[in-house]
């Protein structure tokens, strides 16, 4: 992977969003990344639950927002 992009735009902002994607339409080479499904990804010591959107360090539970489960999420698969 070379490098990563991440957005966050109101539900009202569309326009920048769609300018965006307009670019990476002209680029064939652009890949799309779709995530497979999987129930637990495991580390040591690191347990996310894609479903159930929860990580655990250990046997501990770590609390997230939103934002912060996504860039993990997408960070390891």
């Amino acid at each position: 992977m070379g490098r990563l992009i991440v957005a966050e735009f109101k539900d009202n902002e569309t326009h920048p969003f769609d300018e965006i994607m307009e670019v990476f339409r002209k680029y064939p080479d652009f890949q799309k990344y779709k995530a497979d499904y999987v129930p637990v990804i495991s580390f040591p010591d690191l347990e996310i639950f894609p479903d159930q959107r929860k990580v655990y360090c250990g046997k501990q539970e770590v609390s997230l927002t939103t934002k912060e489960f996504n860039l993990l999420y997408y960070g390891v698969v």
